[in-house]
């Protein structure tokens, strides 16, 4: 065989690969890791990095905080509610605790910064509590 036609074959190759993972990660995460399932992650940090469902969980404390703000008009940075409290205790409370430290929360003209605390259950999918602390 000439080197040529190797070159064109290993390319070929490779295409295929890259495509084949293209469709692997259309398809979801892998059921029984802690990316499809939270009671398969190993800390409360595995969950709020791996596991899918934590960007719902973000995207609904800032909407629970969002409705009980009077302007509605907070400012989130791009990792709102991705702090979380060491251990694993969210595995085994099915109930996740995201802390967004820095909140910058508009009131009329001022902005204000605080702690939320935001307790999500796990199971049922929803906002079961918030707490606001001042900065």
């Amino acid at each position: 065989m000439r080197p040529g036609i190797l070159v064109v074959l290993a390319c070929l190759s490779l295409a295929a690969c890259d495509q084949k993972s293209s469709e692997q990660q259309a398809a979801g995460p892998a059921p029984g890791t802690c990316a499809a399932d939270w009671r398969k992650c190993a800390s409360n940090a595995d969950m709020a990095k791996s596991w899918t469902g934590w960007a719902d969980l973000r995207a609904q404390c800032e909407a629970a905080v969002e409705a009980q703000s009077p302007s509605g008009l907070n400012v989130w940075p791009p990792d709102a509610f991705s702090h979380v409290n060491p251990g694993n205790s969210y595995v085994t409370s099915g109930s996740a605790v995201g802390i967004e430290p820095e909140a910058k929360l508009l009131n009329g003209t001022d902005a204000g910064s605080a702690k939320i605390v935001c307790e999500y259950d796990l199971k049922a999918r929803h906002v079961a509590s918030l707490v606001q602390l001042p900065n």
